[in-house]
């Protein structure tokens, strides 16, 4: 693989209650749905059973507005 070249692949999948997009709040300190994260299980294989991990995620990028190049904080 070239260096300069990335690789993302799935680890697991985002489970929560929301089932509506519609429902779900613009900011996440806006209230909103408790979710969590599915390992697979080769990946949680290698989890520490530690509290206070961080993982990165990218959640609906998909459904990105491909035309908007800039956002603004709700409220400035």
């Amino acid at each position: 693989m070239a260096k300069d070249r990335y690789v993302i692949e799935p680890i697991g999948v985002i489970r929560s209650a929301l089932t509506n997009l519609e429902d779900a709040p613009l900011q996440g300190d806006e209230g909103g749905y408790e979710a969590w994260l599915e390992l697979t299980s080769q990946v949680a294989q290698g989890w520490p059973n530690q509290t206070r991990r961080q993982i990165n995620y990218f959640d609906m990028l998909h459904r990105a507005e491909r035309d908007v190049l800039q956002v603004h904080r709700a409220g400035i």
